[in-house]
């Protein structure tokens, strides 16, 4: 391995320890600035057979019958940052088309 190689793998190596400490800090205040009333809401809304989606300010959650948490909402993809001030609640109502 060169000298060069050497280097840029190290580069690549600290720079994916620093997005990852990034994401954590992110995680940490987004949990910290989180209302519990929202938190506890959420928990509720997600254990429902008949609610899909749960995107907010806080949590990003697509599939809430995957049993996968909802991810962050890191404020970087167009739905994240459309969903910055307001809770969006996906239900399977078979009546509505």
């Amino acid at each position: 391995m060169t000298e060069s190689s050497r280097s840029a793998k190290i580069e690549a190596e600290d720079a994916l320890r620093a997005a990852r400490k990034a994401k954590e800090d992110w995680t940490e205040k987004l949990s910290a600035d989180e209302p519990p009333l929202i938190k506890s809401f959420r928990s509720r809304l997600s254990r429902r057979k008949d609610v899909h989606q749960i995107l907010d300010p806080w949590y990003m959650d697509f599939n809430t019958s995957d049993k996968n948490p909802g991810k962050p909402n890191a404020q970087q993809s167009d739905a994240e940052k459309g969903h910055n001030n307001h809770l969006h609640i996906t239900t399977r109502e078979p009546k509505i088309l």
